[in-house]
């Protein structure tokens, strides 16, 4: 999808609420909107699905400019996932999930199909959630059928607003990595909103950082931290702080190919494993890490070999 030029002002006031934004969203992007309150990123979400018509500019999906689309079919065909979820009370988890297939007229045994499919997409059991109302569910689990609900018609296109905001720490760590997982393994394109920069720069492919309506920047996340291009964007990604960028750093990248004299010795780490937590094993104990996959060995990972990626990183 693109956004081109696009430009929101509401009623009454005296300044866009979203100013010339233009982006381009590869299909199956994860593409993060940062950025803090009022800066924006909801407005700039709602003009993908029309509930926010932009005054200037255009929206493409596919190629098609959607003002040329019928606004209720858009809706039907894009995923919308928001902080208050919205499920309908009085419907049971696979009412609610199969709303959208029922607009689009599926035929029952495909839509009792599919809502099966999500449901274990999203770990939940069919044979103990279908029935279940919304008051039944935790604030998690509330959540789940919430995205399950937004993936139903098997939209190209997921919004997600603020939509793990409402739930403890726990929970919204396992939700960012199940809904990365879901989405990738059915090659949905994502725009998602968030103010929490360590969930954005955790989920995103693509961040893009907003300021007064604007988008300042738009790159990886690593790329961002490494190469910030103001001190606006600076100063709120913390670009200073190491750590961040350990997380977003894979022991692939790091692996030296030189292996130990005796690698036997040394544990084992997964090439996808981030150098945070090589650096948490090391700092246990361990004086260098075997990089292993398909118990074929791509190299070793120790303080030295962090030390070089970070500073070739930040080159």
């Amino acid at each position: 999808m693109r956004f081109e030029g696009v430009g929101v002002r509401y009623p009454g006031a005296d300044r866009d609420a979203i100013a010339e934004a233009t982006l381009d969203l590869e299909p199956g992007m994860f593409a993060v909107l940062l950025g803090p309150s009022g800066c924006g990123k909801s407005t700039l979400v709602r003009t993908a699905n029309r509930l926010v018509p932009p005054a200037r500019g255009r929206v493409e999906i596919d190629g098609v400019d959607i003002a040329t689309v019928d606004a209720v079919a858009l809706r039907r065909s894009i995923g919308y996932v928001i902080q208050a979820v919205g499920l309908f009370p009085h419907m049971s988890v696979a009412e609610n999930i199969a709303v959208v297939p029922r607009l689009l007229g599926w035929p029952s045994q495909r839509i009792a199909h599919r809502v099966d499919e999500l449901l274990e997409l999203v770990r939940l059991d069919p044979a103990r959630y279908r029935t279940c109302r919304p008051r039944e569910l935790s604030g998690g689990q509330a959540q789940r059928v919430g995205v399950a609900r937004a993936l139903a018609g098997e939209p190209r296109l997921l919004l997600m607003d603020e939509p793990f905001g409402a739930v403890d720490a726990l929970v919204r760590a396992s939700l960012q990595d199940e809904i990365v997982s879901i989405v990738r393994r059915l090659g949905t394109t994502v725009l998602f909103v968030t103010h929490d920069v360590d969930e954005a720069l955790r989920i995103a492919d693509c961040l893009a950082i907003l300021h007064e309506g604007r988008i300042v920047q738009a790159a990886p996340p690593l790329d961002v931290l490494v190469h910030p291009c103001s001190e606006y964007v600076r100063a709120l990604l913390d670009t200073d702080d190491t750590i961040r960028r350990l997380r977003l750093m894979s022991a692939r990248q790091a692996a030296r190919r030189r292996l130990p004299d005796d690698p036997a010795d040394c544990p084992t780490l997964a090439p996808d494993a981030t150098l945070y937590d090589a650096l948490g094993r090391l700092l246990d104990g361990a004086l260098a890490l075997r990089v292993e996959e398909d118990e074929h060995d791509l190299g070793m990972l120790d303080l030295a070999a962090i030390r070089r990626a970070l500073a070739k990183g930040a080159s």
